[in-house]
């Protein structure tokens, strides 16, 4: 029996002792396969909910939802966050959910209310699947949480950020230097870096520079 199979069948006990459940997977093909083996255990007690759904699908599932005419809902990441339903007292995650973030927002839907506590089962679907929940449930068990890495200094973005800045006002090339050097991720900017976009931009005509080294409006300048 294919791992696929076994795990509809143990979706289908937990689901059959919970008020409603959640089972989140990682794909939309899988959300619809997963909807479609679930039909001959709960009928129509269990609908699917993605991105890709037509809106008025989706609300009318929500909606639903809310009303406890479902048993589970079967969804990609649709339902991560948004609205909330405190009769969901059980989530299924199918396969890893790939980061501790991710598997801690969804627990989160279970017993969304005062008092209320979260239950999860995580039910892997491949060895590398079970290697990796084992991993991501020691963490969570510690405190654990996933490395955030910011980019730092990232020139194009800075390049987009200074012809939104003098959209409306223009700006003196130092002060707007403090204001991008002011943010985390270009604390440790180089001042000849930033000279470097304004020329580029300079020379493609998306800023201008004044004579006083203010960085104009393009209306001031279309207008002079």
């Amino acid at each position: 029996m294919k791992v696929l199979e076994m795990n509809v069948e143990m979706v289908s006990d937990l689901i059959g002792a919970h008020t409603t459940t959640l089972v989140f997977a990682n794909t939309r093909k899988m959300t619809e396969t997963l909807v479609q083996k679930l039909r001959p255990y709960l009928g129509d007690l269990v609908a699917g909910h993605h991105g890709s759904m037509d809106k008025r699908i989706s609300l009318d599932v929500e909606r639903k939802l809310k009303l406890g005419h479902l048993r589970a809902v079967v969804t990609s990441s649709s339902l991560e966050m948004g609205i909330d339903i405190g009769s969901v007292d059980m989530v299924i995650q199918i396969g890893s959910p790939g980061d501790i973030a991710t598997a801690l927002q969804r627990i989160g839907r279970a017993g969304h209310h005062v008092g209320g506590i979260p239950r999860a089962r995580f039910l892997p679907t491949s060895v590398d699947d079970l290697i990796e929940l084992a991993a991501l449930q020691a963490a969570i068990q510690t405190g654990d949480m996933d490395m955030l890495d910011f980019p730092q200094n990232c020139l194009d973005v800075l390049a987009q950020f200074l012809i939104g800045l003098v959209i409306i006002n223009e700006r003196d090339i130092d002060e707007a230097f403090e204001v991008v050097t002011s943010t985390w991720s270009y604390r440790n900017l180089g001042y000849d870096d930033f000279i470097e976009v304004i020329d580029m931009l300079e020379e493609e005509s998306r800023v201008w520079v004044g004579l006083g080294r203010e960085l104009p409006t393009a209306r001031e300048v279309t207008q002079g």
